[in-house]
């Protein structure tokens, strides 16, 4: 019994040792649970704070190209952000408070060269991160060529069409070209391309950068013309010519222009076919549309512009030819035109003004003379005097014992430059025999015609005449009375 006693005690405190294990087990997890966790999270907080941002750029090199005019700078800050990024354990992505360095490649006299751009960040806790690219800058590639015509059977060589190109150092670099889609022996266009391997800038490898240009070569065989005239009915040009070339065999289409002013009649020739060993004229022709001008008004003034002769009105189609002469005016001479005198009408109105200068005053005469048969005077001459271009009219006179015949020059006209004659022929009435012809009553003797125009004073020795005719009369008459006289006292 006592040692079952004992045996039973002994196990009592095996499980209450067990148990009190067990307890303190139990408190040193939950006190781990409830404190362990928060110094692990402050142990990572405290690593984080003291960690740097991380800043990405990819690539971390890149080539630009050096420009060569302008004020544009090689790269702007936009550009220089593409592929840069930036994040924080703490703050997160902060790619928004990257800054960069501002070096010479952000302006525009930026040599070619190699830059290294700088890219700085800094987190909420003050600790930056930086990363850097390198820019490698060198001068644009340039490959040139130019396009080449050639005729089939010509000698074409790389060097009609001038190649150059330069690298990123702008030096030339030799050229390349392929002919490969040419077909020397047919007429037509075919490419050329060019090419050339111009490397990376401050590459000290082989690089496999290769610029290209592509340029024509034409092609062609025997050619032959074909003209295309435009023109009216009276075979002038309304529209300048159009001359289309080719090789024998091609085609040709010409085509019907649209010209204003005129409607389309018909076409000679083929409009369209085939060039061939000959030129060839395709002619359109058209009529001219009628449209009724502007008049065209001549006039005829004196130097102070005083009208000295009746207007005259040409009338006409647009586009019609007129043609205006110069009147011979009396009294006038010539001097100038102003305006056109031969000219096409238009639109609009148009005047030709004819001046003239008046001739100094001239003044002549007209003589009207009273002869018979022989040519003998048989009364006075009426002398006429008027100014040139007036008018003057002459009168057959009544003459006793003549009968009138005929009148030999103009009995009305206008003065002249010279003196002209007008002259009234009679013819001698016959005397009845043992009778004493008594004028009658209606018999008058000749009177003088009156007219508008003014007679001239007698000629020098006209007067003189008169005067020892008078003269002569007087003196004949006191010599028969003396006689008379003389012999009624010796009676």
């Amino acid at each position: 019994m006592k040692k079952y006693s004992l045996k039973c005690k002994k196990i009592n405190r095996i499980k209450t040792v067990i148990l009190l294990t067990l307890l303190v087990c139990s408190v040193i997890l939950v006190t781990n649970d409830l404190f362990g966790k928060s110094n692990i999270n402050t142990a990572e907080a405290a690593e984080a704070a003291i960690s740097a941002p991380v800043v990405t750029v990819n690539p971390k090199v890149a080539y630009l190209y050096h420009k060569l005019s302008g004020n544009t700078p090689l790269i702007t800050e936009e550009e220089a952000m593409v592929g840069v990024s930036a994040y924080d354990s703490l703050d997160g992505d902060i790619t928004n408070k990257i800054t960069i360095d501002k070096l010479d490649i952000f302006y525009s006299n930026a040599a070619p060269g190699q830059y290294s751009i700088q890219y700085n960040v800094r987190n909420s806790s003050g600790i930056s991160g930086y990363m850097s690219r390198s820019y490698q800058v060198g001068y644009e590639p340039q490959i040139f060529a130019n396009n080449v015509t050639k005729k089939i059977g010509e000698n074409v060589s790389e060097s009609d069409f001038e190649p150059s190109a330069t690298n990123f150092s702008n030096q030339a670099v030799d050229v390349n070209s392929d002919f490969s889609k040419v077909n020397f022996n047919m007429p037509g266009t075919y490419p050329v391309t060019f090419s050339s391997r111009t490397g990376k800038p401050y590459a000290t490898e082989e690089s496999d950068i290769i610029q290209y240009k592509t340029v024509y070569l034409t092609l062609i065989g025997n050619q032959n013309k074909v003209t295309v005239e435009y023109i009216d009915t009276a075979g002038n040009t309304i529209a300048e010519n159009i001359v289309y070339t080719g090789n024998i065999g091609q085609n040709y289409e010409t085509k019907q222009k649209e010209v204003e002013g005129y409607t389309f009649k018909e076409v000679k020739g083929n409009p369209a076919g085939t060039f061939i060993e000959e030129d060839q004229t395709v002619t359109y022709v058209y009529t001219k549309n009628l449209v009724v001008g502007g008049t065209v008004t001549a006039r005829y003034v004196d130097e102070s512009g005083n009208p000295i002769a009746e207007n005259t009105v040409f009338t006409g189609n647009i586009g019609e030819s007129y043609k205006i002469e110069q009147k011979e005016i009396t009294g006038y001479t010539f001097k100038e035109v102003h305006g056109n005198p031969n000219g096409t009408f238009t639109e609009s109105e148009q005047t030709v003004t004819y001046v003239y200068t008046k001739n100094p005053t001239v003044r002549t005469t007209v003589i009207a003379k009273y002869v018979d048969e022989n040519g003998n005077s048989i009364a006075d001459s009426m002398i006429y005097t008027g100014k040139l271009g007036e008018t003057y009219t002459t009168e057959q006179i009544s003459i006793d014992s003549y009968t009138f015949l005929e009148v030999q020059g103009n009995p009305t006209g206008t003065f002249t430059e010279e003196e002209q004659t007008i002259t009234y022929i009679y013819k001698k009435n016959k005397k009845e025999t043992n009778n004493h012809i008594v004028p009658s009553d209606n018999d008058q003797l000749p009177k003088k015609n009156e007219t508008s125009n003014q007679k001239l004073l007698p000629k020098a020795g006209e007067k003189e005449n008169s005067v020892l005719t008078i003269v002569g009369v007087l003196l004949l008459s006191l010599l028969l009375l003396f006689s008379f006289y003389s012999k009624e006292a010796n009676w």
